[in-house]
């Protein structure tokens, strides 16, 4: 039997007092995604949070968790956390409670500095050191509709530790300029990159010893035609129909650069393309009497079917809102190579949806080749993908008879 390669294990112990958890995150295609479900009060969201807690190095979070020990193993190291009664041990080096309280807020006591300076690095030491084995990870909570701002800190003229202002912004809202913004930044980097690359072109030309012929280039007019069709259907930029249709030798040197010019040019949307594709794709296959859109001005809106008529993305019912915003940051708002933590995704869903939903994360998935784990009580999204699942009532039952 083949070994199951494994990206991360994770493991904790006495969790709330109670609980013995032991799951995996696989670095094959079809274990990329694992599933955490299990009853109320279990700990599905808080294993999310102690992973979000580490890749933040929040120690706090810990500081306040009941619990014996955290541990994740990764192919670059581990970070194993254990509870103490006045701090934490974090891969054997002893955190202060008092420490974990200052750092957690990024302040610098002077006082540390001075009077325990090798107590501040090697604490700054495991800082560091949990971000680096772990990086970062992008955490889409239950709470999806309204986003507020974690609090932030810093120090007074008067030396005192104040504390910003939560600030709550309509995530559903934002959707339309938050794309439209992502999309002037590919158009500047296009036009740098054509400024540069058509500085160059005669210099190119004169250097070129060899052109394309003509199989070439009716192989390669084929794929600048299907290219600059998915350009224009996505949306995000109109570029007119090819001047060039037929072969001629004398043009054969400048027409090897220019399809070399053109795939470079291309590949500055060609991610953003693909997002854009199943974007509407999952978005069409949700919604009902209507449909997305990208307007003139590079922003995403939904039409009505029958009236043409443009919809405010908030207008939209609760469960649409839902879809909205959590396949948009699974899509735009995640980079490559990342460990996506999902909470509760069928909220305000219909079974229908609940349902879809494991089928486009896969998608997802292999588009943007990123990890996921996924907390959640839905019946539906368990269904039909129990080799990813792990049932965490099931695994306090098996601890049980075994004795842990």
């Amino acid at each position: 039997m083949k070994r199951r390669q494994v990206m991360t294990e994770i493991r904790i112990r006495k969790l709330f007092g109670r609980f013995n958890y032991h799951f995996s995150i696989g670095d094959e295609a079809n274990r990329r995604i694992t599933i955490l479900s299990g009853p109320n009060g279990f700990g599905k969201t808080m294993l999310l949070e102690c992973l979000n807690a580490v890749s933040e190095s929040d120690l706090s979070f810990f500081l306040n968790l009941k619990f014996d020990n955290f541990e994740v193993e990764r192919e670059n190291g581990n970070i194993r956390i254990e509870k103490l009664e006045d701090g934490l041990k974090v891969n054997g080096n002893v955190i202060s409670k008092e420490d974990i309280n200052l750092s957690s807020r990024g302040i610098i006591r002077r006082k540390m500095v001075d009077e325990d300076h090798d107590q501040f690095r090697a604490n700054l030491k495991v800082l560091n050191e949990m971000q680096r084995v772990f990086g970062k990870i992008f955490y889409i909570r239950g709470q999806r509709l309204v986003d507020i701002e974690n609090d932030k800190y810093f120090i007074s003229n008067q030396g005192e530790v104040r504390k910003y202002l939560k600030k709550s912004v309509d995530v559903v809202s934002s959707i339309p300029e938050k794309f439209a913004l992502q999309v002037s930044k590919l158009d500047s980097e296009y036009s740098q990159l054509s400024n540069k690359l058509d500085s160059t072109f005669l210099k190119r030309l004169f250097e070129l010893k060899e052109g394309i012929d003509e199989r070439d280039f009716n192989e390669k007019i084929e794929l600048v035609r299907s290219k600059i069709k998915k350009l224009n259907d996505s949306g995000i930029s109109k570029i007119g129909t090819l001047s060039v249709t037929t072969f001629r030798p004398e043009d054969a040197r400048a027409l090897k650069i220019y399809f070399e010019d053109f795939d470079k040019k291309y590949q500055v949307y060609e991610t953003m393309i693909e997002q854009i594709e199943l974007f509407k794709t999952i978005i069409n296959n949700h919604f009902l009497f209507k449909h997305l859109e990208i307007t003139e001005d590079q922003k995403l809106t939904i039409v009505d079917n029958d009236t043409g008529e443009k919809i405010r993305l908030n207008y939209l019912s609760s469960g649409e809102q839902e879809i909205m915003v959590l396949y948009y940051k699974l899509l735009f708002e995640i980079p490559k190579n990342t460990l996506v933590l999902v909470d509760e995704p069928e909220i305000s869903l219909h079974i229908a949806w609940q349902r879809m939903f494991v089928k486009y994360m896969r998608k997802i998935v292999s588009l943007k080749s990123i990890y996921a784990i996924i907390a959640t009580h839905s019946a539906q999204i368990v269904s039909g993908n129990r080799d990813i699942q792990y049932d965490l009532g099931e695994m306090y039952k098996n601890g049980l008879n075994q004795g842990e």
